[in-house]
């Protein structure tokens, strides 16, 4: 029975094992970050009068209700942030409902080949949205940003570091165009 449980197979099935174990508790004391790096390039536009797509829930929350608002960007205002800013401040178009609840802080904007970085602060992860709602959040951003020629995919971070989810939708993947 002992000579059994002692052969070459058991002890190396064991000593595997071992290794194993070992390697996993040693790889349990590194720290993993999740925090990106962003880029600083210069993303601004040339001041003047720009068209922007922004996108907003019909009252169904259903579709999105697409309004084309005019601002004036200012010399150092870079457009995606400005975009953001404006879908904020909710719609001008009849029957169109905002996407986010009025006086929350507006997302930062950064672009790195043609993935634009959407930095929510932290008071989006407690909104506590149910999953309607949180889809029209992120499409209604995503979609306004893909609306730009210079915006292939966005991905979205909270507060500086990657996120799986806001609680319902995954966000492990970037939102491109619908094709």
């Amino acid at each position: 029975m002992i000579r059994r449980m002692l052969s070459l197979w058991n002890l190396l099935g064991v000593l595997v094992l071992a290794v194993g174990l070992w390697a996993f508790w040693a790889s349990g004391n590194t720290t993993v970050s999740n925090a990106v790096n962003l880029p600083s390039e210069d993303q601004k536009a040339k001041p003047g009068p720009k068209a922007l797509r922004l996108y907003f829930a019909d009252p169904s929350g259903e579709k999105f209700i697409v309004e084309t608002r005019t601002v004036e960007l200012g010399p150092d205002e870079e457009v995606h942030n400005r975009a953001l800013a404006e879908l904020l401040k909710g719609p001008q178009v009849q029957g169109a409902n905002p996407v986010v609840s009025p006086g929350l802080p507006v997302p930062t904007v950064f672009l790195r080949d043609n993935l634009a970085y959407v930095d929510l602060p932290a008071a989006y992860g407690r909104l506590g949205l149910g999953t309607t709602g949180e889809v029209m959040l992120v499409y209604g951003l995503a979609y306004t940003l893909l609306d730009f020629s210079d915006v292939q995919g966005v991905r979205f971070l909270l507060d500086g570091k990657e996120i799986d989810s806001l609680g319902h939708l995954s966000l492990l993947e970037p939102i491109r165009r619908p094709q």
